[in-house]
C-alpha cells in the first residue's frame, strides 16, 4: 500500500508544481500507469481535496434552470452521467447528499420517503453543522422489509442524526392488509399523531417508484397481481410510497390506495418543498407525470434523465 507521504509527493508534484504525469513518472523512477494510480488514490483517501470557488456550485446549471422554468420547480440538482450503472448512482448518491445538505440547513420538520435513491443520499449526507435541529419523520410506516439495509425509521434516524434533530417514528404498517385494519391504523392516537407532524412539515424527501409490476418496484412483494392489473387498467405510471397517479399526476383511487397509512397525494402537495429523488429510463415517465401534475416541485436526478424530461 502506498503511503500518504509518497501520495502527497506525487499530488504536490502534479497538482503545484503542474508537472505532467510523464514527467512525475520520469522524476520518480515510476512507471506512468503508477502515477496515474496513485494520484487517484490521494483523491479517494482524502490526501487530495479539491474545492471549486465559483459564484454558482452547479455543474449542469443550464440544464436546471431550463428545468425550473419548465416545471416551476423550486430547486434542482443534477448529478453527472457515466458510461457505467454503478458511477452514475454513487455521483447520484453524491447529488442527493448534497441537496439534503441544502435543505436541513434551513428545514424544521422534514419527511423522508423511503427508496433506494433516497438512502444512497442519506448515506452520502455530512454531519451538519449549521441545521436548525430539525424533525424528521417517515412519510409511511414499515414496509416489512428493509431497502438497502434501512426502514423507513432507520432512514429518518439517519438524516436526522446528521442534522442534530430528532427522528419520529410512525407506529403503523405502509400498507394495511385490509380496508378495515388501515381504518383502524388511522384511528389510533399515535399513528394520527405522526400525521399532523407530516402535515406540518416543510420538507418533503422521497423517492419516485416506476410503473406498478415492474421489476425493481420495492412495492412488488406488498401488492397482489390483481391489485398490478387493476393500476395498469387506469392508467397508472408510478407512485410516491403506495400512493399511485397516472400520466397527469392525477392520484388514482384503487383498493391500494384505501390501504395505505399515510396522507394522500393532496394532502402531500400542500408541503411547500417537495423533492424527488430518481432516475434513468425506467423512472421517466413517472417522474415527468410526478412533475407535470405538481406533486413534487424540485428534483435530484442526472443529467440525461433530465435532457429527457426537457425533450
Amino acid at each position: 500500500m502506498t503511503s500518504r507521504v509518497e501520495l502527497g509527493q506525487v499530488a504536490r508534484l502534479y497538482y503545484e508544481d503542474e508537472l505532467t504525469q510523464g514527467e512525475i513518472a520520469d522524476l520518480l523512477g515510476l512507471q506512468r500507469v503508477k502515477v496515474t494510480r496513485m494520484l487517484a488514490e490521494a483523491r479517494r483517501t482524502g490526501v487530495v481535496t479539491i474545492t471549486i470557488n465559483t459564484e454558482q456550485d452547479h455543474t449542469f446549471i443550464t440544464e436546471e434552470r431550463r428545468l425550473a422554468e419548465r416545471f416551476g420547480l423550486v430547486r434542482c440538482w443534477l448529478s453527472a452521467t457515466s458510461d457505467t450503472s454503478t458511477r452514475t448512482s454513487s455521483a447520484m448518491a453524491r447529488t442527493g447528499g448534497r441537496a439534503l445538505t441544502d435543505l436541513l440547513s434551513t428545514a424544521t420538520t422534514v419527511v423522508v420517503g423511503l427508496s433506494r435513491a433516497v438512502v444512497a443520499a442519506a448515506r452520502e449526507m455530512p454531519v451538519l453543522t449549521t441545521a436548525r435541529n430539525p424533525a424528521v419523520i417517515p412519510l409511511g410506516g414499515s414496509w416489512g422489509r428493509s431497502c438497502d439495509g434501512m426502514s423507513p425509521h432507520e432512514l429518518a434516524t439517519v438524516v436526522a442524526h446528521k442534522a442534530g434533530g430528532t427522528s419520529r417514528s410512525y407506529p403503523a404498517p405502509m400498507l394495511a392488509g385490509s380496508l378495515a385494519s388501515a381504518r383502524a391504523f388511522l384511528s389510533d392516537p399515535s399513528v394520527s399523531e405522526a400525521l399532523d407532524i407530516t402535515r406540518r412539515a416543510d420538507t418533503l424527501v422521497v423517492g419516485v417508484g416506476e410503473t406498478p409490476g415492474g421489476p425493481n418496484s420495492l412495492l412488488a412483494s406488498l401488492i397482489s397481481d390483481d391489485d398490478v392489473s387493476d393500476l395498469l387498467a387506469k392508467g397508472a405510471v408510478g407512485d410516491v410510497c403506495a400512493r399511485y397517479f397516472d400520466a397527469a399526476g392525477t392520484p388514482i383511487p384503487s383498493d391500494v390506495d384505501a390501504r395505505v397509512v399515510g396522507i394522500d397525494l393532496d394532502e402531500l402537495t400542500t408541503i411547500p418543498r417537495r423533492i424527488g429523488i430518481a432516475y434513468g429510463p425506467r423512472k421517466l415517465r413517472s417522474l415527468r407525470a410526478a412533475l407535470e401534475g405538481g406533486i413534487l416541485n424540485g428534483l435530484v436526478t442526472d443529467v440525461r434523465t433530465a435532457r429527457a424530461l426537457l425533450d
